[in-house]
């Protein structure tokens, strides 16, 4: 009887799987998404090492990767029923994106 309520269970969440309500710290619905944008001809590695360097906005954390900033502070709000989350530096800037 157990294992025939278990696998119920199971195939009703395998064939209708919920997506929970995702928000970020400041209340605002996650979307989870790909953009690709194309570079125009000629752009190098150094060229957009140099655009990226050249905004407090973006910190870079390695060779290859940077942060996204928030330059000002923000409250703290709650989004009741869903999840939230944050991401921080080490001092405590909040990561946009990463």
């Amino acid at each position: 009887m157990f294992t025939t309520f278990w696998l119920v269970d199971l195939l009703k969440r395998a064939q209708e799987p919920k997506t929970p309500d995702l928000r970020n710290f400041e209340g605002d619905q996650l979307l989870l998404c790909e953009a690709r944008y194309p570079f125009a001809a000629g752009t190098t590695c150094d060229h957009i090492e140099a655009v990226l360097d050249a905004h407090r906005e973006f910190r870079r954390a390695d060779a290859t990767f940077w942060n996204w900033l928030s330059l000002k502070k923000s409250a703290a709000r709650s989004s009741q029923g869903s999840l939230t989350f944050e991401s921080r530096l080490d001092d405590g800037t909040l990561v946009l994106a990463a």
